[in-house]
């Protein structure tokens, strides 16, 4: 999922998303302590039976990393 940056309508469809149970798998162009922060907060609050969120570091201006997304992640949480 792009564009789920605090404050945007993807944040809120992420929080629905992860509140029924979801695997999401997010991507930022700002990968950074206080990026992470914002979504291990966001699962804390939200994360439901099930849901999975995974935030990946990801410019999609940078056509070399597009390969690598797959490889380069941060898991957050896995509620079981």
């Amino acid at each position: 999922m792009t564009g789920a940056g605090a404050g945007s309508i993807g944040a809120e469809v992420l929080q629905g998303l992860i509140t029924g149970g979801a695997k999401v798998l997010v991507t930022t162009s700002r990968f950074s302590k206080e990026v992470t922060e914002y979504y291990q907060s966001m699962y804390a609050r939200y994360g439901g039976k099930g849901s999975q969120l995974v935030v990946v570091p990801f410019n999609q201006g940078e056509y070399y990393e597009s390969p690598q997304y797959e490889v380069n992640y941060t898991e957050i949480n896995h509620r079981q």
